[in-house]
C-alpha cells in the first residue's frame, strides 16, 4: 500500500474531525445539516450551541471509530476493525434521537414531541437499521469461502466476480503454496482475508482472484485472457480440486 492509497483511507477520519472542530470549538453552525435550511425563524428555536456540542462530538467519536476501523483493517487485525465500524451505526443513531430535544421546532405548546416530529425520526432509524443489516449481510457474504462447481466442459466459480472458466481455454495450472506480492485491488472486494475479482499483482500484473489469503495453497490458472489464484475453504478441498483439475485438463 502506497502513502496515497493510505492518505485515501484516512481522509474520511481527517474530514470528520476537521468537521468536528469547526462545530464544536469554532461554532460554524451552519454545517449542520437541517439547520443550515431552516429559516430565521425557526432557528431562534433551537438551542444550537448544545446542539453544535452534540453534533461536535459525535464527528469527533465516529472520526475515532473510523480511525481504529482502518487502522486494523491495515494491520489486518479485521474483526476489531469490523467492530469500530460497526459501532457507526449506534452512534448516529444515538446522536438523531439526542438532536431532537435541542430542536424547538419538533415541540407543541404542552411541551410534547410532536407526532409528526416522531414519524421523521422513526423513518430515519429504520433506514439506518435497514441499511446497517444490508451491509452486514454483504459483508458477511463476501466473507464467505470461494465455492467452485466442475461442470462437463468448465470450471464455475460463483459469488461476486465469479465466472466459468473452460477447460479448452486452460493453457497452464500450477499448486503454489505462496502468493505473488498483492499490490492493489483495482476492481474486486476485499473482506477480511478473502479476496474476489480484479486485482494487480508483481510480477504477474493484472489477474482475477478467488481466495482466503490465510489458507494456502492456491491454485493458479492461466487461460488465453487472464490470470487466476483460486483456492477452497480448506488446504485438502483446494488440494483435490486441483487434482481433479488436473485429470478434467488431462482427458
Amino acid at each position: 500500500m502506497d502513502w496515497l492509497e493510505i492518505l485515501i483511507l484516512f481522509l474520511p477520519t481527517i474530514v470528520l474531525f476537521s468537521v468536528g472542530y469547526l462545530i464544536r470549538v469554532r461554532k460554524m453552525y451552519w454545517l449542520i445539516s437541517g439547520y443550515n435550511t431552516m429559516s430565521a425563524e425557526k432557528k431562534k428555536q433551537v438551542d444550537t450551541e448544545n446542539l453544535g456540542i452534540l453534533i461536535g462530538n459525535m464527528c469527533f467519536v465516529l472520526g475515532c471509530l473510523m480511525f481504529i476501523g482502518f487502522l486494523f483493517i491495515f494491520l489486518e487485525v479485521f474483526p476489531v476493525s469490523y467492530i469500530a465500524l460497526a459501532l457507526f451505526f449506534p452512534v448516529v443513531i444515538y446522536t438523531i434521537i439526542t438532536a431532537q430535544k435541542y430542536d424547538g421546532t419538533n415541540f407543541n405548546n404542552a411541551g410534547e414531541m410532536k407526532t409528526s416530529s416522531k414519524v421523521v425520526v422513526a423513518i430515519i432509524v429504520v433506514l439506518l437499521l435497514a441499511l446497517f443489516g444490508f451491509v452486514g449481510s454483504k459483508l458477511f457474504k463476501e466473507a464467505q469461502p470461494i465455492l467452485t462447481n466442475l461442470e462437463q466442459d468448465a470450471l464455475t466459480i460463483a459469488g461476486s466476480y465469479g465466472q466459468s472458466v473452460l477447460f479448452a481455454d486452460i493453457q497452464e495450472i500450477q499448486l503454489v503454496e505462496t502468493l505473488p506480492e498483492i499490490q492493489r485491488r483495482t476492481n474486486g472486494s476485499a473482506t477480511g482475508y478473502v479476496l474476489r475479482g480484479h486485482f494487480l499483482m508483481s510480477d504477474v500484473g493484472p489477474v482475477m482472484l478467488y481466495l482466503d489469503r490465510e489458507k494456502p495453497p492456491f491454485i493458479y490458472l492461466e487461460t488465453l485472457d487472464q490470470k487466476i489464484y483460486l483456492n477452497s475453504a480448506t488446504s485438502d478441498l483446494t488440494r483435490e480440486l486441483f487434482e481433479t483439475l488436473q485429470v478434467k485438463l488431462q482427458n
